[in-house]
């Protein structure tokens, strides 16, 4: 895996979490807010690895939540599904979720 620099940040009204590469060589940066829930925060910090692997495999010039990003997405989820690690309720949301995820997760008002 290619060296990440998570920081957890103070509230954000605008996002929950942000996805940015860092300069050649240097990683890559994902912040979190630090107020989400415990699933709120597995769910945030996966859709930005998700960015994090869709700009590794397809380079900057990717729509951030299209075709490339949305399969990344349900590939990491489908890895925490299929160990039952989210409460019953949640889960089914988000099988639901990801037949087609939005851009985020607060677009969802089943999760």
């Amino acid at each position: 895996m290619r060296n990440i620099h998570l920081k957890i940040t103070g509230v954000r009204t605008t996002k929950l979490g942000d996805y940015r590469p860092l300069q050649q060589g240097k990683g890559h940066r994902i912040t979190v807010n630090h107020d989400l829930n415990p699933y709120a925060f597995l769910i945030t910090f996966t859709h930005e690895v998700a960015h994090l692997h869709s700009y590794i495999k397809y380079g900057a010039y990717h729509d951030p939540h299209g075709r490339e990003w949305k399969q990344e997405f349900k590939v990491l989820m489908g890895h925490f599904l299929s160990m039952r690690f989210f409460p019953y309720d949640l889960e089914l949301a988000l099988h639901r979720h990801l037949s087609d995820p939005p851009s985020s997760s607060c677009h969802d008002p089943l999760l």
